[in-house]
């Protein structure tokens, strides 16, 4: 193999079919993310409350850190424990 990195020929049809694949499977899997993105930003937000952060429970469907991070910081600043 590193021969045919050293030499000044074209690629083998071997090397050139499996970036190809490469390329297929990074294609179908950016799609399969941006799907799951789209998703996430089509749903609204749950509301959290106390309770919800208090439990040991799951949430009942994800929830972006940065509103978790906002309502704990709400609450410490409301407690004055920050």
């Amino acid at each position: 193999m590193d021969a045919q990195l050293d030499s000044q020929g074209p690629p083998s049809q071997e090397a050139n079919k499996a970036h190809e694949e490469w390329l297929q499977r990074r294609k179908e899997w950016t799609a399969q993310q941006q799907q799951q993105q789209q998703r996430r930003q089509s749903r609204p937000p749950t509301e959290l409350t106390y309770e919800m952060l208090q439990s040991y429970q799951p949430f009942p469907q994800p929830i972006p850190l940065s509103l978790v991070v906002e309502a704990l910081t709400e609450i410490w600043e409301d407690e004055e424990d920050y």
